[in-house]
């Protein structure tokens, strides 16, 4: 056992706390609108009605995923995340040699 915490003469890292911006359904529908792409509007809706991240949204795969007309009309469509996508260092990426990097 320690008789004294190491950390308390700890120096903690500076932080600066920001606000984040939260959508509206206003400036959702705006971003619909001026999307192009039919699957980034698939994405947008997704973000917001299952209030998922990005990264999670980045890692959906179509097997978790069943957002078809029927799943909807039997009231029982779902997305199940269960993975989602990290940022990594540039470090590693070179590691890997850009193999299976997206």
């Amino acid at each position: 056992m320690m008789d004294k915490n190491p950390a308390t003469d700890a120096t903690l890292p500076k932080y600066k706390a920001e606000e984040r911006e939260i959508w509206t359904a206003e400036m959702l529908m705006q971003a619909i609108d001026a999307c192009e792409n039919k699957w980034l509007k698939v994405a947008f809706h997704l973000a917001f009605a299952a209030t998922v991240r990005i990264g999670e949204l980045l890692g959906l795969t179509w097997d978790c995923v069943d957002i078809s007309e029927e799943a909807i009309s039997e009231n029982r469509a779902y997305v199940f995340i269960n993975k989602q996508v990290e940022r990594v260092s540039k470090e590693a990426v070179e590691e890997l040699d850009s193999k299976e990097v997206f």
